[in-house]
């Protein structure tokens, strides 16, 4: 391969190579591929990636801890999850029942009742809950004292592991490209005509662009290019019950346990994903014991027989906020780290797509350039 290059196709379609095949990177190759590029996605794994399968995939329409424009990224997000449920014809399973999330007490009610005051300032869709109205909200649980909680009426859940080989299948039937286990230790540049260098996958001919999608490995690969991308990890293990009889449930965040029904009835369980969490027990008996209290907060479900726990890593970026953007220095390397991946996949999929294919950057991603932790 030549020391310089230009990159000049001889038909318009842009040639994009994907590094990571989670929620994230599938959605910007389908949204990509929608849009006539010629798509390759690299990823060290044959299936779905522990990031993806590990994630607790509630559908997050609020975001009440950072500013009011972070808030309705979120409101966004659920308008793009509605569109993107009716392009796959609402067979993604989704549920849209809302989550209840409620405090016992200290420092979490707080935070709670500071919560939910921002987001009714802000006007989003949240009501208060207490003991005495929580049973027209959902029946049959055992909520133990409250005292501070809301409502979010807009908040769903998924199965994620459907969901991706759904939205997997449709990037093969348009003609994306898949290679796997295919570990990447960095990504490789070319000088060009106009100065700034070009990154290429090393084996792979230099494409129009390069994504980083990879997830936890984004920031190495992106150092491989003089490039800082600044994220924590959080790290969890949930509890997946064999499918059990379907009931009305909206997604529960207790003080204890966050539990939610899959559209195929199995029941999820697990600790919340926290900037500094770490759960990496991946036990059976861990994962009897979030299941025995899945039932403790919900007696009314039958026996729950464990079928699988999964683990997930997930990326915290240094303030919370999406990370979206073109590093500077590079021609052609876009990042993409964020957390909440699930709900922001099909929005993100699409802004970066447009950005990528059109060259416009969309209003909403202009607040989450990567250059935004460089030192000033």
């Amino acid at each position: 391969m030549s020391a310089t290059a230009s990159f000049n196709h001889v038909d318009d379609a842009k040639t994009v190579t994907v590094v990571g095949a989670g929620v994230i990177g599938i959605s910007i190759a389908l949204h990509l591929a929608q849009r006539g590029a010629r798509v390759t996605v690299l990823d060290r794994r044959d299936g779905i990636p522990p990031c993806t399968d590990g994630a607790f995939a509630m559908l997050i329409a609020t975001q009440p801890d950072g500013p009011s424009e972070f808030n309705a990224l979120y409101g966004h997000a659920i308008d793009a999850w509605h569109h993107f449920d009716a392009e796959f014809d609402g067979a993604l399973g989704v549920r849209w029942e809302g989550a209840l999330m409620w405090a016992a007490g200290g420092d979490l009610a707080a935070h709670l009742d500071e919560q939910y005051a921002r987001l009714s300032e802000w006007g989003s869709a949240v009501e208060r809950i207490d003991a005495r109205n929580f049973v027209s909200f959902c029946d049959g649980v055992e909520t133990g004292p409250i005292a501070a909680g809301y409502r979010s009426t807009r908040h769903g859940v998924v199965d994620p592991a459907y969901v991706w080989k759904t939205m997997r299948a449709r990037c093969v039937a348009l003609g994306v490209t898949f290679l796997t286990r295919a570990p990447l230790a960095r990504i490789n540049t070319l000088a060009t005509l106009n100065g700034l260098p070009h990154a290429y996958v090393e084996g792979l001919p230099p494409p129009d662009v390069v994504v980083l999608a990879a997830g936890e490995g984004t920031a190495a690969l992106a150092a491989s290019l003089g490039s800082d991308v600044a994220y924590t990890i959080a790290s969890g293990s949930l509890a997946h019950s064999k499918p059990v009889p379907w009931r009305a449930l909206p997604a529960l965040v207790g003080p204890k346990l966050s539990v939610k029904q899959n559209a195929d009835g199995r029941i999820v369980a697990g600790l919340d994903y926290a900037p500094g969490a770490a759960c990496d027990d991946t036990s059976d008996a861990y994962g009897e014991t979030l299941l025995a209290e899945a039932r403790e907060l919900l007696p009314g479900l039958p026996r729950l027989e464990l079928e699988r726990v999964t683990h997930g890593r997930v990326p915290i970026p240094r303030d919370k906020q999406p990370i979206a953007g073109f590093l500077d220095g590079v021609a052609n390397c876009y990042v993409a780290v964020m957390m909440s991946g699930i709900t922001m996949a099909p929005l993100m999929g699409r802004l970066i797509a447009d950005e990528i294919v059109h060259g416009r950057r969309d209003a909403l991603l202009i607040p989450y350039t990567p250059s935004r932790f460089k030192p000033e």
